[in-house]
Formats: C-alpha cells, structure tokens, sequence
C-alpha cells in the first residue's frame, strides 16, 4: 500500500458512530415502552402520531452498527490475512469480546423467565433447546414463535457471528481473495432471499438484507486502506444526504425487511461510515461522546432490564405527566446512563478478567 493513498481512521469517529448507533435503537424502543408501558398523553407527538404508528427511524442503529462491525473488523485485521493461526487468534478475541456480558445477561434473563415467565414477551414457557441456542448465537424461534434469543435484542448478535464466521475462515487466504470470498457469500445469501422457496423465518434471517450492511462496512475499510481521503466538502455533501435521508424515514419508514431498508438506512449508514470515520471530536462533548460508544454494547444489550425498570419508576412518577415526547426523551436518557454504568462497573471489568485468563492460557 501506498502511503500516500491509504489514511487511518480516527477512533474518535468510530466511537461517536457506536454512540449515535446504541442510542437511536434506545430511543425507538423508548416510544414502543412508554407507548405500552406508560399512561402518557401522546397528543400533539411528533414520535407517536394519533393513529398509533409511531417513529422507527431509531432502528437504523442495527445497520449503522453493522456497517461499522464489517468495517472495524477489515481494517484491524487487515495484516492478518494469509497469517498462520490469524482465524484462531481472531475467534478467540471475538469470543472473549462478546460472549462474558451476553452469557450473564442471558443467564439473568433465563432466571427471570422462570420465576415470572410474563416478564418477557418472547418467552413465557420452559424451551431448553431455545436457552441452549441463545448461548451458542443460533438463530432459533422462540415459544412466541419469533426467531429471537431470550435476550431479545441478542438476535443482532446471531448475524454477526454469522459474519465472525465468516470472517475468520476468509482469514486462511490473502486480502484480495479474502475479499472476494467475503463479497461472494454475502451477495450470494442476499440474492438466495430473494428466490422464495416458501414462507420460512429461518430462511428469511439467513438470507436478509443486513448482510450487505457487513459487506458494505468492508468495502469501506478497502477505501480506507487504498485510496486517497475525501476532501471536506466532499464528505459533507455525503453526510447530509446521508442523514436527510434516514430523517425522511421518521415519516415514510421502509418496510425492515426488505430492499427498502437497505436503501433507505443500510446505503446511509455505509456513507456515514465512509466519510465519519476520519472525524476527530473536539474536547468538549467528544469526551462523553466516546464513553458512550465505548459503552455502547453494554447500552444496547442492558436495554432490555432497563426499559421496563425505567418505565415502572416513570409510571410511578409526576414524570408521566410531561408531554409524551419528553417521556421519552427522559427514558432514553436514563436507559442509555443504566447502560453506561453496566459498561463500568460489570462489562469493563468482567471482560478484561476473561482477556487476561484466555490470554495468559495461550
């Protein structure tokens, strides 16, 4: 590589990226909580309209994250293609990454389950092999009969280890065929979704549109690695078009499983990723900023606990008597610190105990 083509991106970017992903999931699952959960006046929201919809531009989040996990993943190990022992070393910090918080969640939410089995929509009966395929990331349905582990928003976990798998066997073969090899299988499930063989949630999660959101985060860190950076026009013009065109879904969503979803919020968030992560935050708010994002996965899995907590307290509250959009501004809030304190005091800890065992083993 050149080192006048390639440009490193800036982890200020990325993490400010995580931020904006984990808290728009929140907010839109926020309105759904306070909708259900929370005797609040929604007259006069812009985020529930009187006919009940409500906004779901928040979900973006999902293919924003992804597009970044496909990104990050390209470009950190960028090196390792071709290495001996790459795909063990890569699974290895991917399973110490991920596994620690969501097995103590979903121990915690299985506990839950069945001690008061109404808690959770997913989930209201004993369903050993659904408990055992939450474990092991296996897209599995639930006794509701949707493909979702016990903790619920754990079903993003299920495709990016998809991904993981993937990656890492492409790790055993040099960049450029490791490229095509990733691009290849990825097209190719996408193009198989879109043969029906037959009504099939199985099928359908295997062969969805999210996949091009990992493979549009690695063609970007391929940019990033090869060519010249954007100048700043150039990436402003991205960025605003990007977001007027996610904005425009808060009242013209797409449907979230099909092409539109993909053009109107996975085609977005491969712009945002291309011409943001370069950004570097100023000091005042950067700060908060990249804490959140280095929080974000303990934000976004938390949710869960903390969205029905929250809501209880608020419904207790003088709060729910506050315009409904504030209401759900203020939960958001407060599942988002929840969610940042989990990071601090179980996350950070829990997963640096586990990097230094696993580590130290080898």
């Amino acid at each position: 590589m050149s080192a006048t083509r390639g440009h490193a991106p800036s982890l200020d970017g990325i993490q400010i990226m995580r931020a904006a992903a984990a808290t728009a999931v929140v907010f839109t699952h926020s309105i759904t909580r306070v909708s259900m959960s929370i005797n609040a006046d929604s007259s006069g929201s812009y985020f529930k309209t009187c006919d009940g919809n409500q906004w779901v531009i928040g979900d973006f989040g999902v293919d924003l994250f992804f597009v970044i996990s496909g990104f990050v993943m390209f470009y950190a190990h960028r090196s390792d293609f071709g290495v001996s022992g790459s795909t063990r070393s890569f699974m290895i910090k991917r399973l110490v990454r991920i596994v620690p918080l969501y097995w103590l969640l979903t121990s915690l939410a299985v506990f839950i389950i069945t001690l008061a089995p109404d808690v959770f929509s997913n989930g209201r009966e004993l369903d050993v092999l659904w408990y055992i395929s939450s474990y092991l990331f296996i897209p599995f349905p639930s006794p509701s009969g949707v493909v979702a582990p016990v903790v619920g928003v754990g079903w993003t976990l299920n495709y990016e280890f998809m991904f993981y798998y993937l990656f890492g066997l492409s790790l055993r073969f040099q960049r450029a065929t490791a490229l095509k090899l990733i691009t290849l299988v990825l097209a190719a499930l996408t193009l198989v979704g879109r043969m029906r063989f037959g009504d099939s949630q199985l099928l359908d999660f295997y062969t969805s549109w999210l996949f091009c959101d990992f493979l549009g985060g690695v063609w970007v860190a391929w940019v990033i690695v090869n060519c010249r950076p954007l100048g700043p026009i150039p990436r402003r013009v991205l960025f605003s078009i990007s977001v007027g065109i996610i904005m425009y879904t808060a009242f013209w969503p797409p449907s979230e499983t099909d092409v539109s979803r993909f053009i109107f919020w996975g085609l977005p968030s491969i712009l945002i990723v291309l011409v943001s992560c370069e950004y570097r935050a100023p000091l005042i708010g950067g700060l908060m900023a990249r804490q959140i994002g280095a929080a974000s996965y303990s934000i976004y899995l938390s949710q869960v606990f903390s969205l029905p907590f929250w809501a209880k307290i608020i419904s207790l509250s003088f709060i729910k008597t506050l315009p409904f959009d504030c209401v759900v501004l203020i939960l958001t809030s407060l599942v988002t610190i929840s969610g940042f304190l989990v990071w601090i005091a179980i996350e950070r800890p829990m997963t640096q105990f586990v990097r230094n065992k696993v580590l130290s083993s080898r």
